[in-house]
């Protein structure tokens, strides 16, 4: 780039000496880019190549029926970038991209500019190549052809390897759940039908296991980034209808095992998980994106369903918005929480699935679910009368602590009918409402709630006189001399 001098024939009809320097100025990032990749040599395509190459390799360790189909899904991907590749050498596409490059820097080549209020778009036009340059908050460039694409059948391989008619009718509906927290995020539509457009290998092919039938692919652009060059794959399902519309009003009836497999692959389309060290501090984070021209509405319909699984799991969310794009985050102790509860909803075949295909978000909630903090919030609490009490294991009993008096005073009032020796009493600024276990042996209900708690601690636990513990607090619960945990 040193030395070079960049001029521009024509800017569409823009006469904006601003825009036109700003264009300038984006176009030379853009040369920088299409010239450090060296991008009219198709390098990127054998990169893509050995990618399915890796990936074949390691579905073998997944059910063999399973394993074929996605083999041969990537076995046809395989094969159009063998005839992409043909196709670009027998037109010598090569020797087009490298001219435009050359018309752009020395002035020859037609700049077509498009602005919006968000957006500035750059065209640059060839025979059978487009160069598109998008500036919004990054600058997007890519290199698009009218290459046309080819279609694969995709069997039903979920039914096929669920002989069991109830048990393929449950996994239908986890199934249903997973296509709307795609729908509701990555996936677009293609004329009502459901189309996948994306630069990752494995949502590809997962996304082509939940849409059996004909599935039409071919590479929408190829994308110049700043740190690579990536190919963006478009996948249509043309025996299916789209949910996009409607996929969070659908998710609302969900049950929770079922909204939790939503919330996954809302996470997988556009979202984050990880754990990772911040100032030397373990921090977990799951995060959702929310992208919509209305969002307050979108929202609207989030918080219900988010609602629902935060009083069914105890998690608490975060949400904030800003231009139209919202960011729902789980943090720490709660997303461990969340990640946990996944992992526990998603069927062993489709966890494999994505353990063969190394989705990058998959092993991320793998990895927070790992995670042991030495207090999660909420995880020793029990619910009486809408009311969340600790259950206090070295004490045998359980435990509402409160800094509002009047409350506690509430709370004790309501319970002192229905159990014995109910307590309430000051300490350091706080008014705690105490139920001793003896308390409610009698109450079937709670005391098993108190039990499932006290077990899944056990089980986490790995420390000797923490367990010795909880062991004496379930002796305690329990109406013979055993644990009766479930494994």
């Amino acid at each position: 780039m040193k030395g070079m001098i960049l001029s521009i024939s024509a800017v569409g009809e823009i006469n904006d000496l601003k825009t036109i320097n700003e264009v300038i100025i984006i176009l030379i990032e853009v040369l920088y880019r299409l010239l450090r990749w060296r991008v009219w040599v198709p390098w990127w395509l054998d990169k893509e190549k050995i990618k399915i190459f890796n990936s074949r390799d390691k579905i073998k360790t997944i059910n063999d029926k399973v394993a074929k189909v996605i083999d041969d899904i990537l076995n046809e991907m395989l094969k159009y970038l063998y005839q992409y590749d043909d196709y670009w050498i027998r037109n010598r596409v090569s020797n087009e991209l490298r001219g435009v490059i050359e018309d752009l820097i020395n002035g020859r080549a037609e700049v077509i500019v498009r602005r919006t209020e968000s957006s500035l778009t750059i065209t640059v036009r060839g025979s059978r190549i487009t160069l598109e340059i998008i500036r919004n908050r990054d600058v997007i460039v890519q290199i698009l052809n009218d290459f046309p694409g080819t279609t694969i059948r995709i069997p039903d391989v979920f039914k096929e390897f669920m002989k069991n008619k109830s048990k393929y009718e449950e996994l239908a509906k986890i199934l249903l759940a997973a296509k709307l927290g795609l729908a509701n995020t990555d996936e677009g539509e293609n004329k009502d039908k459901p189309r996948m457009r994306t630069t990752r290998l494995w949502q590809a092919v997962f996304w082509a296991l939940l849409y059996p039938g004909d599935v039409y692919i071919n590479i929408k652009s190829i994308n110049v980034n700043i740190e690579d060059v990536t190919i963006t794959w478009s996948l249509t399902a043309n025996n299916h209808i789209s949910y996009k519309e409607n996929a969070l009003k659908i998710a609302e009836g969900l049950d929770e095992k079922t909204l939790l497999i939503f919330l996954l692959t809302s996470i997988l389309g556009d979202g984050y998980a990880n754990a990772y060290l911040r100032r030397n501090r373990l921090r977990a984070r799951i995060e959702i994106t929310v992208n919509a021209a209305k969002l307050e509405e979108k929202l609207e319909e989030w918080k219900a369903i988010l609602e629902k699984l935060s009083k069914s799991l105890n998690v608490k969310y975060n949400l904030n918005s800003k231009n139209n794009v919202a960011n729902i985050s789980f943090y720490d102790s709660h997303a461990v929480k969340l990640a946990r509860a996944i992992l526990d909803a998603v069927p062993p075949i489709l966890g494999e699935v994505l353990d063969a295909l190394e989705s990058d978000k998959w092993l991320g909630i793998k990895k927070i679910s790992n995670v042991e903090f030495k207090y999660i919030r909420g995880e020793s609490q029990v619910e009486i009368y809408g009311e969340r009490f600790t259950i206090d294991y070295n004490n045998l009993r359980l435990v509402l602590s409160t800094k509002n008096s009047i409350r506690a005073l509430r709370i004790y009032e309501k319970l002192r009918n229905a159990y014995e020796k109910v307590s309430i009493r000051q300490k350091k600024g706080y008014t705690i409402v105490s139920i001793p276990f003896k308390a409610i042996i009698g109450n079937d209900e709670l005391r098993n709630a108190i039990r499932r708690v006290l077990c899944s601690k056990l089980r986490k636990t790995k420390n000797e006189k923490t367990r010795a513990k909880i062991i004496r607090a379930l002796m305690k619960l329990s109406s013979s001399k055993e644990i009766d945990c479930e494994p």
